[in-house]
């Protein structure tokens, strides 16, 4: 059984180790990095997965860019992460009773 919850500034860590682990040795080194750079990502849509024990299980940001020369504003999704011995299945989650958009 796994919960999702909004990411907080404690679970930084964790869901960076998640990310060492799932993606290839230098992965900031990646152009999707670069558009990252120096901003925070959106907190409200920066979801976590924990199992029962408090193991963290899987991960998903979204971060505000500009598109164009006319600087349209979007979103940048990624990186999404899965822990690859705790993989979440949809019929293992605890969905928030609240939307968080």
């Amino acid at each position: 059984m796994y919960e999702i919850k909004q990411e907080k500034k404690d679970d930084w860590w964790d869901v960076e180790s998640l990310l060492d682990l799932s993606f290839a040795p230098g992965r900031e080194a990646l152009s999707s990095y670069r558009l990252r750079d120096g901003i925070l990502p959106v907190a409200e849509l920066c979801l976590i997965a924990r199992d029962l024990n408090g193991i963290i299980g899987g991960s998903i940001r979204f971060w505000p860019i500009q598109i164009g020369s006319k600087k349209a504003k979007a979103l940048l999704l990624g990186p999404i992460a899965v822990h690859p011995t705790r993989p979440v299945s949809y019929t293992h989650l605890t969905l928030p009773t609240t939307p968080y958009v």
